[in-house]
């Protein structure tokens, strides 16, 4: 009885000392304090604390924070130690409040609040439910802890709020969504720990709380599930995952957790997406057997084991599958405006959520195709790659579950309305992956389409790239019926050739030889080409509709130069659609630029073997592209465009005129003659330098046929000799050079043809002023012609010759010595 007398005097003493101006003196006031109270037995220490209770609690106002954090240790200590005392309470939240909970936090210490926090957390596991009658005064505190600057604070205040509801669920149901708009402001907090933390204690509150919450949830969770720090995504995970299986009322909320969870599924982390699909499938698990009787007939039917199903592709469990099922109509708008949104992690976890809800929905996904596929087309051309192929694993996994005509009936249309790389992309990659066979029943439909002018003249390189895996997947998935099918073998030879000659890349080439490859091993002869040779006419027929309008720049002129180019096997199976296309492209109504390049393909086409091999036993098809062709088109006429057009002609002329007496039977008679050698005079004395070169070649190539078939007379060479001769004064010497081989021909033996005696002494002269030539090789060039020439009539040279005259003494003499020998012989 002494002994408590003398403990309550020096706690009386000590609680004085607590008034004492110097905070060392108070600090250690409560130190004796503690050491008097912490060495009573229990019933004591009840006593003695109600005593001094008061003294202390005065002292959480102190001025030194060091008393302050010395008080809120005593108390915390006192508290675990004594029983539960419901008066203690009444008298300790009212303080805790004005330092922690009013309008502003009188507190300011960091390490203060966090250990007056711990306290409360202390109050909750020493008296559980007994708190309830101060749930406002947590609830107030909370709201403002919560959202402390101290992240430690923050982490203790949040773990408080899950502990609280815990401890009083009925109670704390009411007062629960005060502390949500709080904690979501602390989810943004930059250390993961802190949302890690947030993210657990909200799964408790709600759980515990009002689960209407989870509304104001969803959206910031969705948000935080693509968060860089691995535990936060997969806290996320655990917390969906128990709300599915245990919170109240949680079937309302399917719609929103659902999204979370198989976003979730689709973690980087192998490990982290492992431990969701447990969770996830577990929920499903649950959800099947709490609704047994409403499944009875699918879990009695339905097989556990699909032998279409896409290979490496998880299948989810019925409950899974039924969830996703019957709630999906209720997120999939949140998907479809997330897959365009401005943020590209936005934009990916919306295509990885739509890609897991269509392999969780298979077959029942069709309801929602008219609203996916829009946006699924904007998607599949999204600049981040982890969009662009998730969106086409999505289509691909569409292919797998719905059937041809129910996809088809929603893109077609859209293709006949516009052509994107979206809507080939997406239709591609679901017929690459139909069940094979299947696409049969549309494939008359996606051909046509394809041979659409706007999808099979289309200039955009992302296009051409799906067409080509279109047309791969329409071969892989029928190829026999693309071959047997005529219209459909047309429609897909139309395209393949378009996108080849549009391209102009190697790889379309070797793509597009590779698909031919595999539609031509459908047909009897393999190793012939067939496809080519039965397409190519149509398709030149169909060029040739629009041909009057071309311009240079009409994607149907460069199908048409490929054409002539590559698929020589196909046009040679139609000459005379391909003469009278050669002839309206190089007409006079036609655009320059398009004559110069129809001109250009001719010339290509008359240096080639495969073109010439394939026609040389078609003499007529020679005769008419240089008598109804080419000829036209040496006319002269005034501008600079004409002048291109001569230069091009020119050169396909003197091309033909080669092939045409190297390869074909055809001879240059008198008809011939009449009609070639005015025209090619007429440009020998061209503008263009180019036209001039070209024309004395093509001159050269008919004086050799001529002289041939011996219908060259002198009448010929009169007029031939006037004309040329005055070219050995042109600027170019090509063209000077050039002209002494047409002088060449006409008299190097054999048939050399004669001139008349006024246009011999006119050459003469003419060859022996440029024998004096400034330029030492032409000089030598002349010497060998009058060398040719003297062999006909050396007298006639030699009268003209005057050694006196020359600068170069040494090349007149050997002229003369060379003349002088061939007189003696003759």
């Amino acid at each position: 009885m002494e002994s408590k007398e003398v403990r309550g005097i020096l706690l009386n003493k000590h609680c004085g000392a607590l008034q004492d101006p110097n905070k060392r003196e108070r600090k250690q006031a409560l130190e004796r304090i503690r050491k008097e109270l912490m060495s009573s037995e229990d019933e004591d220490l009840i006593c003695e604390f109600e005593g001094i209770q008061k003294h202390l609690l005065r002292s959480l106002h102190d001025e030194s924070e060091a008393v302050r954090e010395c008080v809120v240790l005593l108390l915390t200590d006192i508290l675990q130690k004594m029983k539960c005392v419901e008066s203690v309470l009444g008298n300790l939240f009212p303080e805790l409040r004005v330092r922690l909970g009013g309008s502003e936090i009188k507190e300011q210490s960091e390490e203060v609040r966090l250990l007056m926090v711990t306290l409360l957390r202390v109050v909750i596991a020493k008296y559980d439910k007994d708190v309830a009658p101060y749930l406002n005064d947590y609830v107030d505190i909370l709201k403002k802890t919560i959202i402390d600057p101290y992240p430690d604070v923050k982490k203790a205040s949040c773990e408080c709020a899950a502990e609280l509801g815990k401890a009083i669920p009925m109670e704390f149901h009411y007062q629960s969504e005060s502390l949500i708009k709080p904690m979501l402001q602390a989810l943004g907090h930059q250390h993961s720990r802190i949302r890690v933390a947030v993210i657990k204690s909200l799964g408790e509150v709600i759980l515990y709380g009002n689960n209407c919450s989870i509304n104001d949830v969803a959206q910031p969770l969705a948000e935080r599930s693509f968060d860089q720090n691995a535990t936060v995504r997969l806290t996320i995970a655990r917390i969906v995952g128990m709300w599915l299986s245990k919170l109240r009322d949680r079937y309302s909320y399917f719609h929103k957790l659902i999204p979370l969870m198989l976003t979730s599924l689709l973690d980087e982390i192998k490990e982290q997406a492992e431990e969701a699909w447990r969770l996830w499938e577990a929920a499903g698990e649950q959800w099947v057997q709490e609704n047994e009787t409403d499944l009875k007939n699918k879990l009695d039917f339905l097989p556990g084991e699909i032998s279409w199903y896409p290979n490496g592709v998880r299948r989810p469990n019925l409950g899974c599958r039924e969830l996703v099922q019957r709630e999906m109509t209720k997120f999939i708008p949140g998907i479809i405006n997330e897959l365009t949104d401005w943020k590209v992690d936005v934009r990916v976890k919306s295509a990885q959520l739509l890609c897991t809800t269509i392999q969780h929905a298979e077959q029942r996904i069709t309801q929602s195709l008219a609203k996916l596929f829009p946006p699924m087309y904007k998607a599949f051309c999204d600049e981040d790659n982890r969009v662009y192929e998730n969106v086409k694993r999505s289509a691909e996994l569409i292919g797998y579950f719905v059937p041809v005509d129910v996809y088809c009936s929603q893109i077609l249309p859209s293709l006949e309305e516009t052509t994107s790389t979206g809507n080939l992309g997406i239709l591609a990659s679901a017929v690459q992956y139909s069940p094979a066979g299947s696409i049969e029943t549309e494939l008359a439909n996606i051909t046509k389409i394809l041979n659409s002018d706007d999808c099979c003249f289309t200039v955009r390189a992302s296009e051409h790239h799906q067409i080509l895996y279109l047309v791969g997947a329409l071969l892989k998935n029928c190829a026999e019926t693309c071959y047997k099918d005529e219209a459909v073998r047309q429609n897909l030879f139309n395209v393949l050739v378009s996108v080849q000659a549009l391209s102009k890349s190697k790889t379309t080439d070797e793509i597009v030889k590779d698909l031919f490859t595999k539609l031509n091993q459908c047909g009897e002869n393999k190793d012939e080409n067939p496809v080519v040779k039965c397409c190519t006419s149509k398709l030149l027929q169909r060029l040739q509709v629009t041909m009057d309008n071309w311009t240079a720049h009409s994607p149907q002129l460069s199908v048409f130069e490929l054409l002539f180019a590559d698929y020589v096997d196909g046009i040679s199976e139609e000459p005379t659609l391909v003469l009278s296309m050669l002839s309206q492209g190089v007409g006079e109504n036609m655009d320059p630029e398009v004559v110069l390049r129809v001109l250009w393909t001719i010339l290509k086409c008359l240096q080639t073997e495969t073109f010439i091999s394939n026609f040389k036993e078609n003499d007529l098809f020679f005769r008419e592209i240089m008598t109804d062709i080419l000829v036209k088109r040496l006319v002269w006429k005034a501008g600079r465009s004409a002048e291109a057009l001569r230069i091009a002609a020119a050169a396909c002329f003197d091309q033909g005129l080669k092939s045409m007496l190297a390869n074909t039977s055809i001879k240059i008679d008198r008809d011939l003659l009449d009609l070639f050698l005015p025209h090619i005079l007429s440009l020998i004395e061209d503008q263009a330098e180019k036209t001039r070169i070209f024309t004395c070649d093509a001159l050269t190539t008919l004086l050799m046929g001529a002289k041939s078939q011996q219908t060259l007379t002198t009448e010929d060479v009169n007029k031939l000799i006037t004309v040329v001769m005055k070219r050995l004064d042109d600027v170019s010497n090509q063209v000077r050079t050039r002209t002494l081989s047409v002088i060449n021909m006409i008299h190097t033996p054999p048939n050399a043809v004669p001139c008349s005696e006024n246009v011999n002494s006119l050459l003469y002269s003419t060859l022996l002023v440029h024998l004096d030539d400034p330029d030492e090789k032409f000089r030598l060039l002349v010497l060998d012609t009058l060398k040719i020439i003297g062999k006909l009539d050396a007298k006639g040279i030699l009268e003209k010759l005057s050694l006196d005259t020359f600068r170069d003494k040494q090349i007149s003499k050997e002229l003369h010595d060379y003349l002088k020998i061939d007189c003696a012989n003759t």
